[in-house]
């Protein structure tokens, strides 16, 4: 193949995701600002926009079980797409892309294998990213549609591909890619070094207007994401972190956990204010408050100049009434802190968490105090968890005072976990099947006394009745768990109540400055 100019190359980033779920992915506006940049052509197909009937809204079903607040939807008039198939074909067939380059996470590389399937007589070259792909290469790899693998970061990986391409070569020689040759044996480079973090700024100027609309306690913020940190220092059992962690050790490239420059953070937030004008910062950083104290007053310093109402992940370990106070002068809106089960011998011994429950409370009493509103995410569906276990988790959640929402998460084992292999050793899980989200139902079977699905689906919907009212009234819980004629009617009839005492006259209204 001749050599293509760089203007004429052109690069299709291709986004699979759960059924509607919606926020601009952070990844593809990093490759698109780095692809510009190099003068390819770039385009994007956003799959978040469809409802494809395998699964409901997975808001709708956070809102359903009043883990959220209720969306009048008709305020935001997000674009409900039903043509996933035609849509993607017309999208290729009228870009004519020269390469496919796609982002997935565990929960939807299948629909990103559908997509590429779809589009196997056009003959373009491909390469997929992400998590999943680093953490089980061989499988990602393994379906006659997709040509390459990436098994680490992406950054640098995509340029070195595209560039191969452009140029004619081939890309069986490019670090951090498996590759695939035409008679399906697999070329498996090793992976290069970290990517810098202070390098490249996300452009998100290829998602619809209505992506980046997302509810925040109430209120519809125009919401762009931002990364501060990359990486988690934590060991936590049921996430893919740690792995992370090891891989680059072993590889010999240091630490994975990076954190931005500060000075890079405010060149990052003064392009996306002046490019996209946010009403909101998704800081998606696992652990935010783990920053040094020098370094979180030099950020609170910086971003006081901007003063965008923002929402940040962290530990219970790293809060304290100083750095709240601080954080909620320079406009943190909502906060986020995990318990994940209330058994702390549990808690210790599977998920390697080693905060007490007393921790829990105090912390918890201390957010509160600060005025930031906050969610708790809580975990269900552990294995070797028993219903007893799950109301040891209610019963801790109900003692910490005055938080605005839960997020109640039920067990994935991801690929990359030490949980997933302890449930693989278990006999508990199907070593080939996939998830569909963490709200999405149970992967294990586990024998009693152990949950079980329908129980744990059941819990699901009604963990945060159990929350909220009275001991007295968990009867009717109870009841409806259940889900027939009188548990659903039983739920319905708790969830109004719930929703009046809860929320009262609250309406989701747009947020304008």
């Amino acid at each position: 193949m001749n050599e293509k100019k760089i203007e004429e190359f052109r690069v299709l980033l291709v986004y699979p995701n759960l059924n509607l779920m919606k926020i601009p992915s952070l990844a593809i506006a990093l490759f698109t600002s780095i692809l510009k940049s190099k003068g390819y052509s770039v385009n994007l197909f956003d799959a978040s926009g469809y409802r494809t009937g395998e699964n409901e809204d997975h808001d709708d079903r956070r809102t359903g079980s009043f883990q959220y607040r209720k969306l009048d939807k008709s305020l935001i008039n997000w674009e409900v797409k039903t043509d996933l198939k035609g849509d993607f074909i017309r999208k290729v067939s009228e870009f004519g892309p020269d390469i496919i380059i796609m982002s997935v996470v565990e929960d939807t590389f299948k629909q990103g294998i559908y997509l590429l399937d779809l589009i196997g007589e056009f003959k373009i070259s491909n390469i997929i990213g992400g998590v999943f792909p680093t953490m089980s290469p061989e499988e990602a790899i393994l379906p006659e549609s997709v040509n390459m693998v990436g098994i680490g970061e992406g950054e640098d990986t995509i340029v070195d591909v595209c560039e191969s391409i452009r140029k004619g070569g081939s890309c069986e020689n490019v670090p951090n890619i498996w590759f695939k040759r035409s008679d399906g044996s697999i070329i498996k480079n090793k992976a290069s070094k970290l990517v810098d973090i202070n390098k490249a700024i996300p452009d998100y100027s290829l998602f619809q207007k209505d992506k980046f609309l997302r509810p925040w306690g109430g209120k519809i913020f125009k919401t762009i994401t931002l990364e501060g940190v990359r990486g988690c220092p934590y060991d936590c059992t049921f996430c893919n972190s740690p792995t992370h962690n090891k891989l680059v050790k072993k590889m010999g490239f240091g630490t994975f956990v990076r954190r931005k420059k500060i000075g890079h953070l405010k060149k990052e937030l003064s392009f996306l204010t002046n490019e996209f004008r946010p009403e909101f910062i998704m800081f998606v950083d696992d652990t935010f408050l783990t920053r040094s104290k020098k370094d979180f007053y030099k950020w609170c310093e910086m971003y006081s100049a901007f003063k965008i109402p923002f929402w940040i992940n962290t530990r219970i370990e790293s809060i304290s009434e100083e750095k709240l106070r601080f954080l909620k002068e320079v406009g943190c809106y909502r906060l986020s802190f995990s318990i994940e089960s209330g058994n702390e011998e549990y808690r210790k011994k599977y998920l390697k968490k080693y905060f007490t429950n007393k921790e829990v409370v105090e912390k918890g009493e201390i957010v509160a105090k600060s005025g930031i509103p906050f969610s708790m995410d809580d975990l269900i569906g552990l294995p070797f968890e028993t219903r007893d276990m799950v109301f040891e988790t209610i019963e801790l959640t109900r003692k910490v005072p005055n938080y605005d929402a839960l997020t109640v998460n039920i067990f994935t084992p991801f690929r990359g976990t030490e949980l997933r292999t302890l449930c693989l050793k278990q006999g508990w899980l199907d070593k080939n099947a996939f998830p569909r989200g963490i709200s999405g139902a149970s992967m294990l079977k586990m024998p009693l006394p152990y949950l079980q699905r329908e129980e744990i689906e059941g819990l699901f919907r009604t963990f945060a009745l159990y929350t909220f009212f009275p001991k007295n009234r968990w009867r009717e819980i109870l009841l409806a768990e259940s889900f027939d004629e009188k548990g659903n009617a039983m739920f319905e009839q708790l969830g109004k109540e719930y929703y009046k005492k809860k929320f009262g006259n609250e309406k989701t209204t747009f947020f304008r400055k």
